[in-house]
C-alpha cells in the first residue's frame, strides 16, 4: 500500500489535471485520504487547529469552497491549478512522516501566492 505521502502527491496530481480540464471531483481527493470530516490531522489542507475541513474553509486555499461546482472561469481553474502545482513543490520535499496524523504540521501558504 502507498504511503499518505504517496497518495497526496498522486492526487494532487490528479487534482491539476482535473482543474485544466474543469473537471474538478466531487469530493475532495484529500479527504478521501485523511479520512475527512473533521479529522484531517494530516492533511496539508487542514486548519490551523490542525481539525476542520481545510479543504472547504481553508484559508490559505484559493477559492476552495465547493469544489465540485464545474461553472468556474477558467482563470479560476487554472489560478487552483497553479496554486496545487507550487504546493507540490514545497509536499515534495517534506518528508513522510508530515503526511501522518502524528506527524502533522501546518502548511502556512499566502493566499496572494
Amino acid at each position: 500500500m502507498k504511503s499518505y505521502k504517496q497518495r497526496t502527491l498522486d492526487a494532487q496530481l490528479d487534482l491539476i489535471r482535473r482543474y485544466k480540464k474543469n473537471d474538478p471531483p466531487g469530493t475532495c481527493p484529500f479527504c478521501e485520504i485523511y479520512d475527512g470530516g473533521w479529522s484531517c490531522r494530516g492533511c496539508f489542507m487542514c486548519r490551523t487547529n490542525g481539525y476542520n475541513s481545510g479543504c472547504l474553509d481553508f484559508e490559505s486555499f484559493v477559492e476552495s469552497k465547493d469544489m465540485s461546482y464545474t461553472c468556474y472561469t477558467e482563470k479560476q481553474r487554472l489560478t487552483r491549478a497553479n496554486f496545487h502545482r507550487k504546493v507540490r513543490k514545497i509536499l515534495l520535499k517534506r518528508p513522510a512522516k508530515y503526511f501522518t496524523p502524528k506527524g502533522w504540521k501546518y502548511l502556512n501558504i499566502p493566499k496572494e501566492w
